[in-house]
């Protein structure tokens, strides 16, 4: 953290700071109680810090994961119910899949036709996402879920009641819209806490999210029948497209009523629904919990009382300056960039977990459907897995360099698959593969826009947000329909098209989100601050030095800590 210039008797700041004890970390941010082994005075030169600073990148130093801890014991509260409600909004997207078949024979309705449900539940998801940014310029988030999560956990509860597709539809879309609500303004709530340090936590965020879609066919699991019920409905064929079959993860069961009032006796469906159901009541409660925090606890408004704004000692080739402002050009150029990644990444997640299925089953010869349902489960598991190996690569790794490790994992997990995808073994190796490599890469897109632009809007999250549900709504759709009538290599030609626009993506939002920097770098080698002695002439008095250090709230004031030599004691 410190430079200095060296000299025979002083000793390194930085080797100064490690070995003070201090008594908490608000101390040892203000340097009030540090007490300085060395008696004689620090000289500190005008040299920089290196790129690799503590108010943007990754936390290697001792002060820098002390100050990571701190802000997460500060929100500790906030964060756990946000991954709470992230848990319960992953299971109200994935509890459809298990539950298409039962839910058909409920409906009395074919399988071709309970596909669509899948769309009309992601159309109004991507309507939620689309509005939730524009209510939190009205209303607290907080108060938002918790009445988003009051509607899914009722609207969970009112699914086995529905007789008909259309009650059904009519359900999955007043659902639908509340989930895409909650996933705009709990994704605005984590940047609005961590801001710059938001890479980790969003990367917990979205590996909650995979998790609650684990849970949920797990649940379901014990109170399915998967009837067919095909035969069973008037003018209707018992042949089913392998887009259909796609969305089943059981087998089949071959005996089953020969009436529809017999298989609608013994469906219990119903169970699953009331147990996800009385799930999301804790999650209420803890939001409950949140919201009452909020209006009765005064929030301080030195909390972070330890940092000073000192505007004109803020070098102009500063980091802090160079911050690009989301509504100029290249801000938006940013934004619009990384609303295409994620279009490109969650339309590629989406149509890999709907189709791998079929696929696998019509590439490799003598694939068992029960084989084939352990692929479809090993890629969910591979994103899982991933996502929590992403927390802890964001502790070390700069979101940037991530998310082209993702973006360009998946692609050699896509060109895998498009030379090797006959074999069966090779086939687990490149789904498990893309897994991995696409699970983070929506939490990466998040952390480099908050890290790069500055005064990003709730609108411009939004957006982002958005374009995301847009591509997990179109894929399956789209290219489950081609799917079904030319086979197979539309997987392959879509996403190798997917990973060749995300690759251009991510270059051109490198380019505009670091362009301001290069333009300096002749002046500027790489520094994020720098710190001065104040008289040049003189080491012994006047000293000063400016501690870099992240602000808690609202951008970009309060980053800088002044203090003389004789302050330190």
């Amino acid at each position: 953290l410190f430079s200095r210039k060296k000299t025979t008797t002083d000793q390194p700041v930085a080797n100064i700071m490690e070995r003070n004890d201090c008594e908490n970390l608000k101390n040892n941010l203000s340097m009030k109680n540090c007490k300085e082994t060395n008696s004689g005075n620090m000289t500190i030169s005008e040299e920089k810090v290196t790129n690799k600073s503590f108010l943007y990148d990754n936390l290697t130093t001792p002060t820098q994961q002390a100050y990571f801890h701190h802000l997460l014991w500060t929100h500790r509260h906030a964060t756990f119910v946000y991954c709470a409600v992230f848990c319960s909004f992953g299971m109200g997207i994935a509890f459809l899949g298990p539950t298409l078949w039962d839910l058909a024979c409920q409906t009395s309705t074919p399988i071709r036709t309970m596909t669509w449900v899948f769309f009309v539940q992601s159309l109004f998801i991507m309507l939620g996402s689309l509005s939730g940014g524009q209510l939190l310029y009205f209303f607290h988030a907080s108060r938002i879920n918790l009445f988003c999560m009051a509607m899914v956990c009722l609207t969970l509860a009112t699914i086995p009641t529905c007789g008909t597709i259309y009650s059904l539809a009519t359900i999955l879309a007043i659902m639908g819209i509340h989930l895409g609500i909650i996933d705009t303004t709990v994704n605005v709530s984590i940047i609005n806490l961590y801001q710059k340090h938001v890479a980790p936590f969003a990367a917990t965020l979205h590996f909650c999210y995979g998790f609650g879609a684990f849970l949920s066919p797990i649940i379901a699991g014990p109170f399915l029948k998967n009837f067919d019920c095909t035969q069973l409905i008037d003018n209707s064929t018992s042949n089913t497209s392998w887009i259909e079959q796609s969305f089943l993860s059981a087998q089949i069961v071959h005996n089953q009523p020969t009436n529809m009032a017999d298989v609608q006796e013994q469906l219990k469906v119903h169970i699953a629904f009331q147990i996800m159901a009385a799930l999301q009541v804790p999650v209420i409660l803890l939001l409950i919990s949140l919201v009452i925090k909020e209006k009765f606890t005064q929030k301080s408004t030195d909390e972070t009382t330890f940092f000073t704004t000192d505007y004109q000692n803020i070098s102009p080739d500063s980091e802090l300056t160079k911050l690009l402002d989301s509504t100029s050009v290249n801000g938006k150029i940013v934004i619009a960039m990384a609303g295409l990644i994620l279009f490109f990444a969650d339309g590629l997640q989406a149509m890999f977990g709907s189709l791998i299925f079929s696929y696998s089953r019509l590439t490799v010869k003598k694939l068992h459907t029960s084989e084939a349902a352990t692929l479809n489960a090993l890629f969910w598991g591979s994103l899982a897995i991933g996502r929590i190996m992403a927390i802890f690569c964001t502790i070390h790794i700069i979101p940037i360099c991530l998310l082209f490790i993702n973006i360009f994992g998946t692609t050699l997990a896509m060109l895998f698959l498009a030379t090797f995808g006959h074999n069966r073994a090779a086939l687990y190796f490149g789904t498990s593969m893309a897994g991995v490599f696409i699970s983070s890469t929506y939490p990466m897109v998040i952390s480099v826009v908050e890290q790069r632009a500055n005064h990003v809007s709730q609108t411009a999250i939004s957006f982002i947000v958005v374009a995301a549900a847009i591509g997990e709504t179109l894929y399956p759709v789209l290219v489950g329909h081609l799917f079904d009538s030319y086979g197979w290599s539309v997987f392959l030609i879509f996403g190798s098209v997917t990973c060749a626009g995300m690759i251009v993506a991510s270059l051109v939002l490198r380019q505009c989100a670091f362009k301001r920097s290069a333009d300096h770098s002749d002046q500027r080698p790489s520094s994020a601050a720098s710190f001065t002695s104040g008289d040049d002439h003189d080491h012994h008095h006047g000293n000063q030095w400016k501690l870099p250090l992240l602000e808690a709230s609202n951008r970009p004031s309060k980053v800088y800590q002044t203090a003389t030599v004789g302050e330190q004691q």
